[in-house]
């Protein structure tokens, strides 16, 4: 903001305006899991830096955007399609585009995350894991 103050989720193109409070990032971590000799994943570990909290408010407890991810998944893989979903380090990153008055909400901003997962997962753009056996004690 102007004057060097950080301010979260300003009014909507406020003109104390100069920036972003700080960098985003990108990128989606993903880990495919398939079961032995399947062709198609069985459930996939994702990790994305956005607070989940695109709802609008007035929600105690909501699955947010990560339900439409869940379900952009199960579209393509099978109703038995598992997700794992953990949130990267974002900081003060969110859905908020503070210059534009209609802001994406939950559906669809899992739906875009979910077709990027989807994506890779099916052109096989994953690195491979070495090791095919996993353990625990």
């Amino acid at each position: 903001m102007k004057g060097g103050a950080v301010r979260f989720n300003p009014v909507v193109n406020n003109p104390d305006i100069i920036g972003p409070a700080g960098p985003i990032d990108p990128q989606v971590g993903i880990i495919s899991l398939s079961k032995p000799g399947a062709k198609e994943p069985s459930s996939a570990i994702v990790s994305f830096a956005m607070h989940p909290d695109t709802t609008g408010g007035g929600t105690l407890y909501s699955a947010d955007y990560i339900h439409s991810l869940d379900e952009r998944m199960k579209k393509t893989f099978g109703p038995e399609f598992t997700t794992l979903f953990g949130t990267g380090t974002c900081g003060d990153i969110n859905n908020r585009n503070v210059h534009v008055e209609k802001q994406r909400m939950a559906d669809e901003l899992g739906s875009m995350l979910g077709d990027t997962v989807v994506e890779a997962i099916e052109k096989d753009t994953l690195a491979p894991v070495k090791t095919t056996v996993v353990g625990c004690a």
